[in-house]
C-alpha cells in the first residue's frame, strides 16, 4: 500500500477528476500516517485543503476538517480535536452532507475521547443520533458493540432500506469484523 501511495503522491494530477483525486489523496494521507511519515501526510493534507478552498465542495471541506482532528489528536490537543469533531458534524449538516460528516467525525473523533477516558460520552452521542445509521454502525463497530451493530444492520437488511453505500458499505463493516458482507449486498 505504501508503494502505491508514494507513486500516487509523486504523479502529476492533471487530467484526473477532482473527486477521484480527492479520494486518492485521502488514501495516500492515511498510508503515509500509518507508515510514520507525518510530513508527507501533511503535504497531501494541504493539497486537499487547497482543493477545498478552491472548489468549496463539501467532500473536500469535510475531509480537510477531519485531517485537522487527526493532527490535533497526534499533537495531544484532545479537547480541540473533540470540539472540531462537533463542528465537523454541524458543518456537514449545513452542507447537506450530514451522514458523511458524522462518519468522518466517528472515524477521527473516537481516539481523543478514548485518551480522555470519555468513551461513555462518545457512546451516548452515537446512540442519540437517530438520523445517521451509518454513523451509529461504524462508531459502535469501533467500540466493539457487536450486538448493537448487528441490530442496526438487521433493521436495514430486513426492511430493505439502504445504508448510504458511499459511507457505510459492506466492505467497511466486514473489515470491522461486524457484519456478514453477503447479506448487505
Amino acid at each position: 500500500m505504501l508503494n502505491l501511495a508514494e507513486e500516487m503522491a509523486e504523479r502529476p494530477h492533471g487530467g484526473v477528476s477532482i473527486r477521484t483525486l480527492g479520494q486518492v489523496l485521502w488514501i495516500v494521507v492515511y498510508a503515509f500516517l500509518a507508515s510514520g511519515q507525518r510530513e508527507r501526510a501533511e503535504k497531501m493534507m494541504n493539497e486537499i485543503k487547497d482543493m477545498a478552498e478552491r472548489t468549496k465542495q463539501a467532500y473536500f471541506l469535510l475531509v480537510s476538517m477531519s485531517h485537522d482532528i487527526i493532527l490535533f489528536t497526534m499533537d495531544g490537543k484532545f479537547e480541540e480535536a473533540i470540539d472540531l469533531g462537533r463542528k465537523l458534524r454541524l458543518r456537514g449538516e449545513e452542507l447537506g452532507s450530514s451522514p458523511f460528516a458524522h462518519v468522518l467525525a466517528a472515524l477521527t473523533g473516537l481516539r481523543p475521547m478514548l485518551y480522555l477516558d470519555r468513551v461513555e460520552e462518545f457512546l451516548q452521542d452515537v446512540l442519540q443520533d437517530k438520523e445517521n445509521p451509518e454513523y451509529r454502525a461504524i462508531s459502535l463497530a469501533q467500540l466493539k458493540q457487536d450486538d448493537k451493530v448487528k441490530a442496526i444492520l438487521e433493521k436495514y437488511v430486513s426492511s430493505r432500506s439502504h445504508l448510504d453505500p458511499r459511507i457505510c458499505n459492506h466492505r467497511l463493516l466486514h473489515r470491522a469484523g461486524k457484519a456478514d458482507s453477503r447479506r448487505l449486498r
